[in-house]
Parts: C-alpha cells; sequence; structure tokens
C-alpha cells in the first residue's frame, strides 16, 4: 500500500523549496502558503529490493504564522532552517533513529531584517543567512542540550541579497544581488572563531548587458566518497593558518581550488576557478562554452558532479568520450523550454590549474526530451510592457524572467542499492513541484529512446480546505476527474488522473487543470458551490487536452454551466440561471437522455436533478450538439418540467445511487423514511413532464439512518444506522442483508460511503470504503459460506491519516482501476490500487491462500486462473508469501470473491449436495495424480469440469468425426515411457494417500481451516461410497452433513437443513443405525439434541430412543430426577421411576417415593402435583416442575415451562411427542401440546429469524405436505400470513404480531440446496407435487435465479450452470396425470433430468411468461434433450416401497 501525496501549492518564492539525504531518509521540504509541507521516503537498512511499496512515504505539515521565504536542510544531522519574515526557525528530528520521521521547533530567533534567503554549511553547524541590508553568518551548538545560537560575522550589503550559496565547510560564500547582477560575490573565509570570522570578497564579472541566470558551486569529494560511501568530516585546507590544526588538513583536496559554473542571460556557460597566491585567494574563468545554438529558448541547466557517478556510469561514458577522466569530468544538461535538453561532458575540470577544460557533446544525434508531465510546457505567460518598475515586479520575475527552477541534482536516498539521482523542477506559474529521477544508464545509453527522466511525484493542491469531492461522469473516455470544492468561490478546481513512472506499480496522482470560479460582480458575497456534477471528455481527448463540462448549484440561489476547454486556464462560464430558493438540495443528479440511435452522434442530452425536499424537485436539460468530427457546436441547457417523488411516507434521508448514466432504466434516486423503509426511483422520459418509477423496495428495520449510500451497477446498498456505529450492506436485487458491523465508539461516527466496482474477467467485485473523521477503511467482498461462519465482507486495509496531518477527512472519492482520493484540509492523499499484507484484517487468509503458488513474470496472480496447458513447461519452485507481500487490488479480489478452485472444499460439498458424488471422485482423483507427479496445480487441474459435470448428468458434448480422438480427461502422462495411471479411480487406498499428502503440502487457495476441511470431504467421499447403493439422494445428503458435523470441532449440532435431509429421506433406519453407531448405542438427550432426531424420527421409534436415554442417563448420573424423572413420568412408567428412587441415595428419596406413590388419575393428587409444581417454578426449579405438570397431566404447562424457563425447544418437541404418544388409553395421538409449541414457541422464530428449513417443517409436522414444499420457496413471513387458519392450536398468528429482524433478512436464509430439496420432493410424492404446483412459474423462475446468482457468489459458478441446465418447469397440467384411474407416470417420479425432459417434450414447453434457461448459454442446443436415450445411464436399481396412502383418493 501507498499513499501518494498533494499536500498543497508550492510558494512562488525562489527558496521555497529543498531537498536532501538523512541516514537512510530522503527528505523534500517547502512552503505552501503559510504551511510547512516535509515529506519524503524512507528505505530500511535491510531492504534490497527497494520499490514503491515497501519504501515509507512520510508527510509532515507544520502550520506556520506567516508563508515562509526560505527554506533548506543540513543533510549532517537533519535540521531543517526556515526564515519566516524576519525570524529564523530550526526544526530537528524528534529521534535519532525512526522509521518515519518527525520534526519539532528547537531554535528561534529574530534578525530585525526581512530574510530574503538562509543556507545551512553543513560541516561547520552554521547558517549564513541573507537579508535586504546584511548577509550574516550564525553558529548553531548544543549545551547542554540545548541548541544555543551566536553571531560569527555579519557584512553590510549594498543591495538586498537574492541568492546565495555556501560550501559544506564554509569556506566559501557565493551571493548575488538582485535578479539582473552580472557579478556573483564570492566571499572567502579567511579564519574560524565565533569572535574574530574573516572573509574577503572577490568578484565574478560578466560582461556588461549581461545577467548572471544561474550559479554552481561544485562540491570537495574524493574516492571515499564514491558509492555512497558515508563522508567523513574533512577540515578545509583554508584552515591551514590555524595553529596545530594541520594533521587533520585533507591533503588529497589541498591543491584543488573550488569550481564554480555560471549561466547567464545570453547562454554562455563559464567554469571559475580559485586558487591561493600570496596569501590570498583569487578566482578566474578558466573556460567558456556557448549554448545559444543549442536551443532558441533556454530554461535552465543542471550540473550532474563527478561525485554522483559510480564506475559503471564512467565506464560508459569512457566509451561515449576518449579522454573522460573518471574523477575529473561532470555532466551539464542544457533545458529547452519545450522540455528538450542537450547533455555535454566536462572534462579536466579538477586540474590546477584547470586551463585544458573541454566540453564534449553526448551522444549528439539522440534526441533527448523529458517524458510526459515530468517537466512544464509552455509555461511562459505573455510579456507585458517592459518599464522599469515592470521588470522589478514579482510577477515579471515569477511568471516571464524565470518561470522555471530546476533544483541542484542528489542522490535518491543513502542507500547503495540505488544507484538513481534526484532532482526537483519548481514550476512557479501553476505553483508545482515535480520531482524526478535520473537514471544515468538510461540517459548515457546510445541504443535506446528512453531520456532516463522520470517523474516520481508532482506536488500541488489547494490554498484552502477541501470541503466536498465530486466524480465525474465519461462520455468519450473512459479517464474520470475529479473537482474539489472549497468554502470559498473561487477555490474551486478540476483535476485529472495522471499516472506516474514507477515500474509495473502505476501510482497514481492528480494534477489540476482548471478552475471553477463562481464568484460574480452581481453578488461580492457569494459563499460558492454546494454541489456539482461533471460529464468529462465531452469531446475526444487530443493528447493531454481535453475537455469537460461542469454544472454547478452555487450557494447564492444559482445553477451555472461552465466549459473547461483551455488547459490551466479558469473555465468559462456559458449560462447562469437563477433559483427560486437558496438552500443547498438533498441530492443533485445527472443522467443521459434516452435519444435515438440516428441522432445520438450529433446530439447529447443530459438531464441535471436538484432535490430539494420530496414536493420540490426541479430538473433542466443539457444539450450539447456536434459536428461529424465530434466537436461542439451548441451548448444548451433549459428547464424541464418533473413531477414529485411519489413517495407515501416522509422522506428522512435523500442519497445518490451509483450507476452508468447511459442506464435510462437504472435507479437515479434512493430515499429512507424514519423506520428504514429504502425506496429507489429511476426515471420515466416517456412523458412531456420526468417523472418518477418506483424500482426496488427493502424493508431495513433501521430507524433513523444517518447515512445511505447504493450502487445499481452492483446492486448493493450500505446503510448506517442512527448512532453513526453501525453498518449493514444489503442486495438490492435479492433484498438480502450480506453484511453487519458495529464499529468501535472510539471510531466516531462514520462520515462518508463510497462504493467502487472492480471487475477482471470473469470476476466481479463490490469495494466499500468507510470514511471516519481520521481514517478510511476499505471493505471488500468475499464469498458466500453457507457451511462456515465467515462474513460476506472483511476490512481489506485501514487508510489513516493522522500520523500526516491535524485536519479531519472532508471527502473522500472513488477514481478509476480502485485508487481513492481523501481530502483532508488543502491536502489530496491517493491510496493506490495495492494491498500490502500488515495492513488488512484477513492477513492470515491471505497469506495462507497465497501460500505454495507460483509466481511469474507476467503477472503474481496470472497462473492462479489459467491452466497449465503446454506439456513440457518449466517448473519452478514454490516462493514463500513474504512479510512485506504487495498485490493488486484487483488481482487479490479475484481470489477472495471469484469462482473456486475445482479442489475446493466449499465446491465439493455443494456439489455432493448436488449428488455429483462421481464428479467429485474424479476430481480428488486428478488432484491426487498432480500432487503425485508434482504438477503444477493449476485452478481446475486441467480437468475439463464442465464435460465431467455434463457426463455425470448423461449429457454429452458432440466432436466432430474429423477430428481427432482426444485422450482422456482423467488420463494425464505420468513419464515419458507410460501413458497409463494405476490411479484412475478413487477408492479407500487411494483416500488414504491423498490424506496423506495433503498433510505435507500446503494447497494454493486453500487456508488450513479449508485444507483441513477438503481432508474431512475426502473422508466423507470415502465413507460413501460405501452407501452409495443403500442410501436415496437425502440420505446421502444428511451422511455428508452427519460427517461433516462429527469432524468439525465448532459446530454443536446439525442444522435443520440436515434435518430437513434426513425427514425427507426414505432410509431413516439407516440413518438412525448411522447416528447410534457413532455414539456406541448409548445415546443420552444432549446426543439427540444434537443430532435433531426429535425433528425426523417416527413418533413410535422416537419413544424408544427416549426411554433408552433415560436408562443410558440414569446409568451415567445415578440421580433419579430431573431429567430423568421427566422423560419416564412422560413415557407413562411411573413404577419404573419409583423403582429408581428407591435404588439410590437422594435427600429427597422419601418425599419423592412418598408422593409418587398416590394414584394421580384421581383430581385430587393431580391438583397436588400441580400446586407443587408451581412452588418449584417460584424456587426456580425450572426441572423439577416440568415433571411434576406431568404428574398433573398438564403436558402444555410442562412444556411451556421447558420452552421458556430452560429455552429448550427439542426437549419441549420430544415430551410432547412421547407423552401423548405413549397415552395406552386412548391408544390415538394427541398432537395438540406439540402443535402449541410448534405454534407458540417453533414458528415464531423461524418467521423472524426467516428461517425456511425450519418452516418447512413445521408444515410438514402439522400434516401440510403441499405446504412444506411451498414453504421452501416463499418466505415464512408470506406462508405464516397466508395460512393463518392453519394455526388454531396455539395462540393464532397475527398480521402485525412479526418483525423480521436483521438475522432473517440475511443472505443465509437463501440456501442454494433448498431448491434441491424442493425438486426431489415434487418428484417423489403426488401430494408433494400438487403443493409445488401452488408455486407459480414466475416464482420459481425468480427462485432459479436467486439461487443461481448464490452459486455465483459462492463462487461455483459450474454448478450455477449445471442447475441452470437441468431444471424443468411442471405444467399446471400435470395435475391431471395424477387424478384417479390414471397411473403416475414414472418418468415424473424418478428423480432423473433425461426423463423429466421427454416428460416436458410431451406436454410441451414451460411456458410463454417463463425466459428460456439455457438462452444465454451457446452450447445449450434445444435439441440435445431431445436425443434418444442411447448412451444414457439407466437408472438405479430401487427396492419395491410401499406407496404412501397419502398419494390415493377414494373419493369420500
Amino acid at each position: 500500500m501507498t499513499i501518494t501525496f498533494v499536500p498543497g501549492e508550492v510558494n512562488k518564492s525562489a527558496h521555497s523549496v529543498a531537498q536532501g539525504n538523512w541516514k537512510n531518509h530522503h527528505i523534500l521540504v517547502y512552503g505552501s502558503g503559510n504551511n510547512l509541507i516535509i515529506t519524503g521516503a524512507t528505505l530500511s537498512p535491510g531492504n534490497k529490493k527497494p520499490n514503491p511499496s515497501n519504501i515509507e512515504k512520510n508527510l509532515q505539515t507544520i502550520y506556520l504564522d506567516r508563508d515562509p521565504q526560505a527554506i533548506d536542510i543540513d543533510s549532517q544531522n537533519g535540521r531543517i532552517v526556515i526564515a519566516v519574515g524576519s525570524t529564523i526557525i530550526v526544526y530537528a528530528p524528534v529521534n535519532e533513529y525512526m522509521k518515519i520521521p518527525k520534526w519539532s521547533q528547537c531554535l528561534e530567533f529574530k534578525v530585525d531584517e526581512t530574510v530574503n534567503c538562509v543556507k545551512w554549511a553543513c560541516c561547520e553547524d552554521e547558517i549564513v543567512v541573507g537579508t535586504g541590508l546584511n548577509l550574516m553568518l550564525f553558529h548553531i551548538y548544543n549545551e547542554y542540550g540545548d541548541l544555543k545560537i551566536t553571531k560569527r560575522w555579519c557584512s553590510p550589503q549594498s543591495n538586498p541579497i537574492s541568492d546565495l550559496i555556501i560550501t559544506s565547510y564554509g569556506s566559501k560564500i557565493l551571493t548575488t544581488s538582485g535578479h539582473y547582477d552580472r557579478m556573483v560575490k564570492v566571499w572567502s573565509r579567511i579564519n574560524y572563531s565565533d569572535d574574530n570570522t574573516l572573509f574577503e570578497v572577490s568578484y565574478l564579472q560578466h560582461p556588461r548587458g549581461t545577467y548572471v541566470s544561474a550559479y554552481h558551486c561544485r562540491v570537495h569529494h574524493d574516492e571515499s566518497h564514491q558509492e555512497h560511501q558515508p563522508r567523513r568530516r574533512i577540515t578545509d585546507p583554508s584552515m591551514a593558518n590555524i595553529k596545530n590544526i594541520r594533521g587533520y588538513i585533507d591533503n588529497a583536496n589541498q591543491d584543488n581550488g573550488d569550481i564554480i559554473y555560471t549561466f547567464t542571460n545570453d547562454y554562455q556557460l563559464r567554469v571559475w576557478a580559485s586558487y591561493e597566491y600570496s596569501g590570498h585567494n583569487h578566482i578566474q574563468c578558466w573556460a567558456n562554452l556557448d549554448l545559444s545554438t543549442s536551443f532558441t529558448s533556454i530554461c535552465s541547466i543542471l550540473i550532474i558532479e563527478n561525485y554522483y557517478m559510480n564506475q559503471g556510469v564512467i565506464t560508459l561514458l569512457k566509451k561515449l568520450t576518449h579522454d573522460f577522466a573518471s574523477d575529473d569530468s561532470d555532466l551539464l544538461l542544457v533545458i529547452s523550454d519545450l522540455g528538450e535538453f542537450k547533455l555535454f561532458a566536462i572534462t579536466n575540470i579538477s586540474q590546477c590549474p584547470p586551463n585544458n577544460i573541454h566540453f564534449i557533446p553526448i551522444n549528439p544525434d539522440k534526441s533527448y526530451r523529458f517524458t510526459e508531465n515530468s517537466f512544464p510546457v509552455d509555461t511562459k505567460k505573455q510579456s507585458p510592457a517592459i518599464t522599469l518598475n515592470s521588470i522589478q515586479s514579482e510577477e515579471f520575475i515569477t511568471s516571464i524572467l524565470n518561470p522555471i527552477l530546476v533544483k541542484d541534482i542528489a542522490f535518491l536516498n543513502n542507500d547503495p542499492h540505488i544507484h538513481h539521482l534526484s532532482f526537483a523542477i519548481h514550476d512557479r506559474i501553476k505553483n508545482t513541484i515535480r520531482y524526478d529521477i535520473l537514471d544515468l544508464y538510461k540517459l548515457l545509453d546510445p541504443h535506446t529512446d528512453s531520456s532516463g527522466i522520470s517523474l516520481v511525484s508532482k506536488f500541488q493542491g489547494h490554498t484552502k480546505s477541501i470541503r466536498k469531492i465530486v466524480k465525474s461522469n465519461s462520455l468519450f473516455s473512459k479517464h474520470n476527474i475529479l473537482l474539489s470544492i472549497s468554502n470559498f468561490p473561487e477555490h474551486n478546481y478540476i483535476w485529472e488522473p495522471i499516472i506516474l513512472s514507477e515500474d509495473q506499480f502505476n501510482i497514481m496522482s492528480v494534477t489540476k487543470r482548471f478552475q471553477i470560479n463562481v464568484s460574480h460582480a452581481d453578488d461580492s458575497k457569494c459563499a460558492g458551490i454546494c454541489d456539482a456534477v461533471i460529464i468529462n471528455d465531452v469531446e475526444p481527448p487530443v493528447g493531454l487536452r481535453r475537455r469537460h463540462i461542469v454544472v454547478s448549484i452555487e450557494r447564492d440561489g444559482h445553477i451555472s454551466v461552465w466549459d473547461c476547454n483551455q488547459d490551466d486556464q479558469p473555465a468559462e462560464l456559458i449560462t447562469r440561471h437563477n433559483l427560486t430558493f437558496k438552500q443547498p438540495p438533498r441530492a443533485f443528479i445527472l443522467t443521459q437522455w434516452p435519444s435515438e440511435d440516428h441522432i445520438e452522434s450529433q446530439v447529447k442530452q443530459y438531464c441535471i436533478l436538484a432535490i430539494f425536499e420530496q414536493d420540490l424537485v426541479h430538473a433542466w436539460r443539457l444539450t450539447l450538439s456536434y459536428t461529424e468530427d465530434h466537436k461542439i457546436t451548441e451548448i444548451r441547457f433549459v428547464d424541464q418540467p418533473i413531477s414529485s417523488i411519489p413517495q407515501e411516507e416522509e422522506i428522512y434521508q435523500i442519497g445518490t445511487v451509483d450507476a452508468f448514466i447511459q442506464q435510462h432504466t437504472g435507479s437515479v434516486l434512493s430515499v429512507i423514511d424514519t423506520e428504514g423503509l429504502l425506496k429507489t426511483y429511476s426515471l420515466d422520459f416517456t412523458g412531456n413532464a420526468l417523472s418518477w418509477k418506483l424500482t426496488n423496495t427493502l424493508v431495513t428495520n433501521i430507524k433513523r439512518a444517518s447515512k445511505i449510500h447504493g450502487s445499481t451497477i452492483i446492486n448493493k446498498f450500505a446503510v448506517v444506522d442512527e448512532t453513526g456505529t453501525v453498518l449493514t450492506i444489503w442486495d438490492i436485487m435479492q433484498g438480502v442483508l450480506e453484511y453487519e458491523e458495529q464499529f468501535p465508539i472510539e471510531n466516531g461516527a462514520v462520515k462518508d460511503l463510497d462504493w467502487t466496482f472492480i471487475s477482471e474477467e470473469s470476476t466481479s467485485n463490490a469495494i466499500l470504503s468507510i470514511g471516519f473523521s481520521r481514517f478510511v477503511l476499505l471493505y471488500t467482498q468475499l464469498r458466500y459460506d453457507y457451511t462456515n461462519k465467515i462474513p460476506t465482507f472483511a476490512t481489506l486495509k485501514k487508510i489513516d491519516i493522522s500520523d500526516y496531518t491535524s485536519h479531519e477527512i472532508g471527502d473522500s472519492i472513488w477514481l478509476d482501476g480502485g485508487y481513492l482520493i481523501i481530502g483532508s484540509g488543502n491536502q489530496f492523499f491517493i491510496d493506490d490500487r495495492w494491498v500490502k499484507l500488515g495492513s488488512s484484517t484477513i492477513d492470515s487468509m491471505i497469506r495462507q491462500l497465497m501460500s505454495g503458488y507460483h509466481r511469474n513474470e507476467k503477472s503474481e496472480f496470472t497462473e492462479i486462473y489459467e491452466s497449465d496447458e503446454e506439456e513440457g513447461e518449466d517448473e519452478t519452485e514454490d516462493e514463500p508469501v513474504e512479510e512485506d507481500s504487495v498485490y493488486d487490488i484487483a488481482h487479490l479480489v479475484r481470489v477472495l470473491n471469484g469462482p473456486l478452485p475445482i479442489y475446493h472444499p466449499q465446491f465439493l460439498v455443494q456439489a455432493l449436495f448436488m449428488s455429483q458424488v462421481n464428479s467429485v471422485m474424479k476430481i480428488l482423483v486428478k488432484l491426487f495424480q498432480v500432487l503425485r507427479n508434482g504438477d503444477r496445480i493449476a485452478w481446475d487441474l486441467n480437468l475439463d469440469i464442465e464435460q465431467e459435470i455434463y457426463q455425470t448428468q448423461g449429457i454429452t458434448v458432440s466432436v466432430k468425426e474429423d477430428q481427432p480422438k482426444q485422450i482422456g480427461v482423467l488420463q494425464r502422462r505420468m513419464s515419458s515411457i507410460f501413458s497409463i495411471d494405476v490411479f484412475t479411480k478413487f477408492n479407500d487406498e487411494l483416500a488414504d494417500l491423498l490424506t496423506e499428502k495433503l498433510m505435507k503440502i500446503s494447497m494454493p487457495l486453500l487456508t488450513r481451516h479449508q485444507q483441513s476441511t477438503l481432508i474431512s470431504i475426502i473422508a466423507i467421499v470415502k465413507e460413501l461410497n460405501k452407501h452409495l447403493l443403500s442410501l436415496d439422494d437425502n440420505g446421502i445428503r444428511f451422511m455428508i452433513g452427519f460427517k461433516l458435523f462429527q469432524l468439525s470441532t465448532k459446530q454443536h449440532k446439525l442444522s435443520m437443513r440436515d434435518i430437513n435431509w434426513a425427514l425427507h429421506s426414505d432410509n431413516k433406519e439407516l440413518l438412525l443405525n448411522a447416528v447410534e453407531d457413532y455414539y456406541k448405542s448409548r445415546l443420552k438427550w444432549e446426543n439427540i439434541k444434537a443430532t435433531g432426531l426429535v425433528y425426523w424420527i417416527k413418533t413410535k421409534r422416537f419413544i424408544k430412543l427416549i426411554e433408552t436415554a433415560a436408562r443410558n442417563e440414569f446409568s451415567e448420573t445415578r440421580d433419579p430426577s430431573g431429567r430423568v424423572s421427566l422423560f419416564y413420568l412422560a413415557l407413562r412408567k411411573k413404577q419404573i421411576l419409583i423403582g429408581l428412587w428407591r435404588t439410590v441415595n437422594h435427600p429427597e428419596q422419601q418425599k419423592m417415593l412418598k408422593f409418587l406413590n398416590n394414584d394421580f388419575t384421581q383430581d385430587r393428587w393431580r391438583s397436588a402435583a400441580l400446586k407443587n409444581a408451581f412452588v418449584l417454578l417460584g424456587k426456580h426449579r425450572f426441572m423439577d416442575a416440568a415433571y411434576f405438570f406431568l404428574l398433573g397431566d398438564a403436558c402444555d404447562d410442562c412444556c411451556s415451562t421447558i420452552a421458556t424457563k430452560l429455552g429448550d425447544i427439542p426437549l419441549a418437541i420430544a415430551i410432547a411427542k412421547v407423552y401423548n404418544g405413549s397415552d395406552s388409553v386412548t391408544n390415538e395421538n394427541d398432537n395438540s401440546s406439540l402443535f402449541k409449541v410448534i405454534e407458540n414457541y417453533v414458528l415464531p422464530r423461524a418467521v423472524i429469524n426467516g428461517d425456511r428449513w425450519t418452516t418447512s417443517w413445521i408444515f410438514w409436522q402439522l400434516g401440510y405436505k403441499e405446504l412444506s414444499i411451498q414453504a421452501l420457496i416463499k418466505s415464512p413471513i408470506t406462508m405464516a400470513l397466508d395460512n393463518r387458519d392453519k394455526f388454531v392450536a396455539g395462540r393464532g398468528v397475527q398480521k402485525d404480531e412479526f418483525v423480521v429482524s436483521t438475522k432473517g433478512q440475511s443472505f443465509l436464509r437463501d440456501d442454494p440446496v433448498l431448491i434441491l430439496l424442493f425438486n426431489d420432493l415434487r418428484h417423489k410424492k403426488i401430494n408433494y407435487l400438487k403443493g409445488s404446483l401452488n408455486i407459480t412459474k414466475q416464482e420459481e423462475f425468480q427462485f432459479i435465479i436467486k439461487v443461481c446468482m448464490i452459486y455465483t457468489r459462492m463462487g461455483c459458478d459450474y454448478l450455477a450452470l449445471l442447475l441452470l441446465r437441468n431444471w424443468t418447469f411442471n405444467e399446471q397440467e400435470l395435475q391431471k396425470t395424477f387424478e384417479w384411474g390414471s397411473p403416475p407416470r414414472t418418468s415424473v417420479l424418478n428423480n432423473k433430468p433425461s426423463q423429466i425432459k421427454m416428460l416436458e417434450s410431451e406436454h410441451g414447453s414451460s411456458g410463454g411468461d417463463v425466459p428460456n434457461l439455457l438462452s444465454s448459454f451457446a452450447n445449450g442446443d434445444s435439441e440435445a434433450p431431445r436425443k434418444p436415450l442411447v448412451n444414457k445411464s439407466p437408472p438405479p436399481l430401487q427396492a419395491f416401497e410401499e406407496p404412501d396412502m397419502s398419494s390415493f383418493s377414494f373419493g369420500y
């Protein structure tokens, strides 16, 4: 993760920018208004492969009273000195060693004069200060931990100092006075002391009529400085006359004088060298280079000293120039106003005297040019009339005379792994800094077109705080722009994104293009823009020139249209309309007007909407007329009539909906009332006046929501509650809750919500940014998971700006490609599309998913989704996931939310539920072959899974006769000799070997938990292999759930889904045997409850189980009270219970024996039992009270006590079943108690939680099997309300009794395997089929589509395709088939897709109102299912089953 800073506009002062290196920190400091911006990058010492992702960027903003005029950095100790008016302030690093350095003020003093420039003499801790009257030298020293300052020297000046340079050792000071000075003053030091520091002055005179525009002093160096070696403290030779100092003199440099380069306005470069004669310092010009023929207009020069060249660069230069000395030559860049430059070598520069200097052109035939955006082009303004006053004005100097300042070169970082150089370009017209890097190898290479210069960062920004950011809508390009809005009418700017050249990382920044100044003469108190909409690229872009249209709502009651056509110029006002009121709109919307195709190329029409209140809506039509070459000829903006919003409820919040403006039918507006009813509306363009159409309604039950934001592109809606701390995310199409989270109170309230949509090939993913006051959280989608409690959204990364600024976040917005723009204060923070491990809450998951996967040169993620189709590819070893691994967010979301690899346990489990046991076996066999052969683990294991699934369903894919016969998809070459693998069939041996492999190998795209689950799946398939012929489909599905329950450490009981499988299985006794075997025939109540036997075992068999459980529990606890007494009394076996009480030693033994020996068929003892029960209730002995209710024959009260006081509804159901089923007197089952428990306690929970599985069981248990199958499709609350007359045993169902909870609205309520049970039941028995016919075809179709969408969200796309291909709709006419006298068709009762297809062809298609599910598949030939069943597998043999009596109608 990399944050790019846009910290603010740079000041125009020539000395307001400085850069340098301190330790492992590269620092760039500049003044922005009254702010001091300190930015840079830190490279950790152990980082051997530096790149933008592992370099720590830092930003610190220090707020000052006034604008800083001059800034400089001391590279020895990291101190920063600034001049603010007449005050000098020194900032020092807080600590010497910091990962992210911070500075604090350590010294402040005044000089009583306005300071023009200030510089450090790093090696001497001196500061030289140039003012309007004096040139001063100060010494900074440390005294007992505090910094002190003393003035060492001061010299009055006849003219103000405008520029100065001081050498590192303070031996020389170079100054110029004014911007037209032709003499450079050189102050040479005579001695060093605090009391008697002296300088002598020399003049570098240039011809009359010229002036010095730039000058540079060459740095002293020796061989130890090469390759970024740390500098050792060297005393300057000029200190030789100081006593006892000669031993510290650097003799290597003693004969070397100082070299000074000067460049004048007549384009002459002069080389000056100093020498000592008779104890005095003399300077002379030794060489001159005429550059007037290089370019018509030269902007600046840049000296690259030999100090910055390593041995490789010097070797390359020796090949290009024959007399290039390794330590005696510099490079010169001559830069034109158009961004072109030429390169020269300056040789023999260090000779004493330097009387043999040569200027050698380097690669004269190569056309050197700055890369795009790395240099300001066409910056000079039209020169005004030349007068004495005008040429001395600040405006003339910054925009005409010296608009571009190229700062001196520096190392990019003090690190041997980095050989790049850096320099800053100060654009004083646009107030920007371009921070460029220079690669000398590319610069000098004659065989490449690259100039070696690239843009690293561009520093600019606002001068006022950003209040709102608006993103554009694209027309002729897909590159969105943004508008930043401040509280001031003139400070609103259009920004266009630029990609910085940082290799493959594509770090993005933004550049300022246009100003929107809404102030106007008729209202001097204009408060600025409150909202706006933008259409970018209304004409096709030409190079960097782009044209945009902005429509803004102004706070003073106007709406204005602006044309942004001239680059870097204020936008032009097209029209301004008055509004009848001045309040800000609650929503401001742009959408495209539908137009006919034949006129769309000539005219583009847009609709702009301003919603102020429900009944206060304004609309305008924006029309753009074009020529044939797409040039705008006319822009019209007129009022458009529109109706009010047809909202019956009072609107509490209004929000816009993100959508493509070309989608005329999509939702554009969302509203929510105080009770949480969310509605979305689209526009109806058919009438003369615009009107609204309701598109979606969603009951969220979130009262007084504080934030809502949705997107029709991804069909997601985010809603924040009244407190601003609870976030819910909804799927608006399915109407389900996908995610809910409560944030800590210390985070504060949610300030902003923004959606973006990232699409990568077959994967679409929603990312939500949640803005708080100081940080932003990015949430990404995760797959649906119905077997584990995994959330559907997770925090991908946290963007915290509190380390960079003290301002709160003003606004944030997404730009193209996953870049997030954050506005805070007057600064932008741009988060890139890269995710660095360590910044996410799902780091552990990502590390495990990426473990064991291969990297390649194309992309880190390419091989995850690509098959190894070519034989003989080079195998590479797995690379571990490093601590600082960085991933592209677009690729990462494919791993988190894309299609699952076919060996993923969730895919395999869902395939098993769809009865694809053979396909799962083939996948496991293929996985073992890949692992055994050491092949690369591809996403699909190089297995044609689509073909395998279709073959399993009896569907074959035709192959042309002229094509060669392909090798079977499960056959893979084991070696170059053998072509047959001995492991081609799933069996126990292969399962054991595969499990052993998986215990040793980390699988890609699987977490450790998922790999453990995969091992469990192998064990399940191994077990199922033994039961395939003895169990039906529902029995197999139950066994899958039961085995997962056995192998899980977190699952405590079977789900209602697993219980329904068993309930509708015809092999219940076999399933019960499996349960008993697992518990070793020692079933206790906890085991019965965990396996849900109370729900699916028939009453008579269940009574025996309860008796066994009671016996087992007593034998283990030897305590007849509590549950043991409850069970025996429910079984009506009081005498056995009395016998148990007699055999134990219990405190209440005698009391219980005495009481139990009474005859409870008499009213007297029943009444006594009931009285005791109520007494026990008062003592909170609820279990004892329950069985005393049974003694009093009050089963209803017993069940109520268990359900309400103990909260054990399964136990209440069990007691109701057993007590009434054990009544030997009437020999009839009285189910009233059971029905009351169901209606009073089970049904409300099922409705509130939206539990279709439980609702289906309820109707089945009540005896309404026709309704039971409908409950699988229809919502529980609909089933309860539509069938209120069926619930008469309990308190009944009232219309307003149930309110669906957020859990009931969760996506988990729509389990995809519901449709499998629905399909199985309707082909099993007639009463189920009759019930299914009450489901309309449209309801069935919508549920099928919903299930397929769920499978896609689960990553099981193949299964969604399989379901679509094999589903059939039953016609209403089929009901005639099952009337009395007409035998049932076996082709319907047998659950075989091929036979169902035949029946469908007999009775016609599924109807015109239901879309064809196969219409979207190219290979879904409608004739294929009607081919003769020659190659189809026969149905399995089935044992005779006595028909259910409910299947027959006797006509009574």
